[in-house]
C-alpha cells in the first residue's frame, strides 16, 4: 500500500509541474515586449553632431564623456519607446530585443569598476558611441531621408 501511494504522489507531482510550466508559458505570451520605433530623422544629424562633442571631450574629461555618452545613447532609446529603466541590467535585457550586438556593448560599457583606468573608459566610451552611431545609421536607413533634408532640434546634454 504505501508503494502504491509513492506513486501517487509522484504523479500528483508530475501533473503540478506541468501545469506551472504551461501557466508560466502563456503568461511570457502576455507580457510581450514593448514596441519600439527609430526615434524621428529630424534627430539624427545632432545626435550624429553629439556623438562627435562626447568623442572630443574625452581628451580633457574621460569619465565626463563616458557619462556624457550613456545619457546619450539612453536618451536615443527612450525616444524609441524603451522604458526608462533604473538598472543596467534591465536595460541589457531590454536592448536583447532590438540587437544582441547593442546590448553586449552597453553591458561592457556598463562594467567599469570602481577605479577605471583610462583604457577602460576608452572602451566603455567606444561602446556607447559605436552603439548610438549604429542607432543614428538605422535611423537614417528606416526613414530614407538624406542628411541635408533633416531637421535640427535641441538635444539636452
Amino acid at each position: 500500500m504505501p508503494h502504491e501511494l509513492l506513486w501517487v504522489v509522484v504523479v500528483v507531482v508530475a501533473i503540478a509541474v506541468l501545469l506551472l510550466i504551461a501557466l508560466t508559458s502563456v503568461m511570457r505570451r502576455r507580457n510581450k515586449p514593448f514596441r519600439t520605433q527609430m526615434f524621428p530623422a529630424n534627430y539624427v544629424e545632432p545626435y550624429e553632431r553629439r556623438i562627435d562633442e562626447v568623442e572630443r571631450m574625452f581628451v580633457n574629461q574621460p569619465r565626463e564623456a563616458v557619462a556624457a555618452a550613456k545619457l546619450l545613447v539612453d536618451d536615443m532609446l527612450t525616444r524609441m519607446g524603451y522604458p526608462v529603466r533604473i538598472s543596467n541590467d534591465e536595460r541589457v535585457r531590454d536592448l536583447r530585443h532590438y540587437s544582441r550586438s547593442h546590448a553586449d556593448r552597453y553591458r561592457v560599457a556598463t562594467g567599469l569598476k570602481a577605479n577605471p583606468t583610462t583604457e577602460d573608459l576608452r572602451r566603455a566610451l567606444q561602446a556607447y558611441l559605436d552603439t548610438a552611431r549604429d542607432l543614428c545609421g538605422d535611423a537614417r536607413k528606416s526613414h530614407h531621408v538624406p542628411a541635408e533634408e533633416t531637421r535640427r532640434p535641441e538635444i539636452a546634454g
